[in-house]
């Protein structure tokens, strides 16, 4: 991730943020019972790679395992994944910060709905390129309901990084820039549905509060509500609502709002 800054005729233009994820990835989020989870090897919270035919079966059980909410009407979403297209998809969509992907999909069905969920959300999609092969694709499965301290990992992340922050769900987060150390708390008022997303859309909320010049603490503050958001729903893309739902907690914390009145006008296909 990166981000540079354009000029043209010698005036400079808001930074165009770059992710670079190699391979697109396509998540299926759904919410499940405790069965279908006790089928599956591998340690809750953890990941297994598997063949495409294992990938198949796991799909078509899906349907037999899902847990309705009245709360949430979609017990399964599908949509663009991984880290990356996450964070960008986020910066684009709910802060309006001109935002790119660099990388490659397959030439499948998958790999179009990568291509498509990412243009919709306004992000640049002129990087990516379509190859041969399957798109790879992820199932992430949600139950109804880390081991080295945070100081020390965030130690460490400070010699390398010249932001660094170590998120601690429900508790926060701590970061570090040059001699600074702040903790900022999580938002109390949100109700966790899916943590999917979470570190993600907390990493688009503090770049925009890089790109807008705010203080360190006011850039935890920023991922903090922006985490916050996509927690709500299933899957780590927000939804509309939660988007207002950012708004308002920014608004209330003193935080500086994007310009949502652009950012709710038609969005033209960026190539």
């Amino acid at each position: 991730m990166g981000a540079e800054t354009l000029v043209n005729n010698g005036e400079a233009k808001a930074p165009l943020i770059l992710g670079l994820q190699p391979a697109a990835l396509i998540d299926h989020v759904a919410r499940v019972d405790w069965s279908l989870l006790h089928q599956i090897p591998g340690e809750r919270g953890g990941s297994i790679p598997v063949e495409f035919k294992e990938l198949e079966h796991i799909l078509s059980e899906l349907k037999k395992h899902i847990l309705t909410s009245v709360d949430d009407p979609s017990p399964m979403k599908t949509m663009a994944g991984g880290s990356v297209a996450n964070t960008i998809r986020g910066l684009s969509s709910g802060f309006g910060v001109n935002s790119g992907m660099i990388g490659a999909h397959g030439d499948d069905e998958q790999g179009q709905l990568f291509v498509s969920n990412m243009n919709f959300t306004g992000v640049n999609i002129s990087r990516l390129r379509k190859k041969t092969g399957p798109t790879a694709q992820c199932v992430c499965l949600v139950d109804a309901y880390a081991n080295a301290s945070p100081e020390a990992a965030l130690e460490y992340l400070s010699k390398y990084c010249r932001w660094a922050v170590v998120t601690l769900g429900a508790n926060g987060c701590i970061a570090k820039h040059a001699q600074e150390v702040v903790r900022v708390p999580a938002i109390g008022e949100t109700k966790a549905v899916d943590a999917t997303g979470a570190g993600d859309l907390f990493a688009g909320g503090f770049l925009y509060g890089l790109v807008k010049g705010l203080s360190l603490e006011e850039c935890c503050k920023v991922g903090s509500c922006s985490g916050g958001a996509v927690i709500r729903s299933l899957g780590g893309e927000v939804t509309p609502e939660n988007w207002q739902w950012m708004y308002k907690q920014m608004q209330i914390k003193g935080l500086p709002l994007p310009d949502i009145s652009e950012l709710m006008s038609p969005r033209s296909n960026k190539h």
